[in-house]
């Protein structure tokens, strides 16, 4: 099996899912994973968005810059977790691990809230959506990439007993309903002029700024 070897392959006694630093091996593998992901899909959709003057596309890119920030996270949490407690933190490292869940927080609410005004803007005033064969292909990419994320870390999750992969895969797939709805978006434009890419791009960053919530 693929997923087997790909395992053997980058975690040491990879079986061995009870040992604390195959645990973090297995944090740090799911991380980098979804960062590399995320970060291809915020480049592609970015591009693409920006070439169609869609504010719907580069808020869903925003989205998976979101994801990127929340897999950072969860790989600073399984390396702190694996700290021992010391003199100066005798209960462990664990604070560190909220404080920058926090900052990136922050971050991405600002984020949002920015998306969330341009979105206003273009619904008030529409700018015309080219549509491109390249732009729906790459956020149909998107879709399966996700889906394959979601699937990778629910099988890592199961595996190791990990709620935090197990979210992270439902996640990816609440991440192919926007990403469905910016398709959606895209085609529309096609048929009517009325402000679909406004409406989306502000539901995009509404979620956006529920995952900073």
């Amino acid at each position: 099996m693929l997923l087997e070897r790909f395992l053997k392959r980058c975690i040491s006694n990879y079986e061995q899912v009870e040992n604390p630093n195959v645990r973090k091996a297995y944090g740090t593998c799911s991380s980098v994973v979804g960062i590399c992901c995320n970060i291809l899909l915020f480049v592609l959709k970015y591009v693409m968005g920006t070439l169609s003057h869609s504010i719907a596309i580069v808020s869903d890119a925003f989205n998976n810059l979101s994801d990127c920030a929340s897999c950072l996270v969860t790989l600073f949490g399984y390396k702190l977790a694996a700290k021992p407690a010391d003199k100066g933190h005798p209960f462990g490292h664990g604070r560190m691990e909220y404080l920058t869940s926090l900052v990136i927080a922050v971050m991405i609410a600002l984020m949002g809230f920015e998306l969330l005004r341009n979105s206003v803007e273009k619904i008030i005033r529409p700018d015309a959506v080219q549509f491109r064969w390249l732009t729906l292909a790459v956020l149909v990419l998107s879709i399966g990439v996700k889906l394959w994320m979601a699937w990778f870390n629910t099988k890592l999750g199961k595996r190791i007993q990990s709620t935090v992969m197990i979210a992270t895969a439902k996640d990816s797939r609440s991440d192919v309903a926007a990403t469905g709805a910016t398709i959606l978006a895209l085609l529309l434009s096609l048929v009517t002029t009325l402000p679909v890419d406004g409406i989306m791009g502000t539901a995009v960053s509404l979620f956006i700024l529920k995952t900073a919530f």
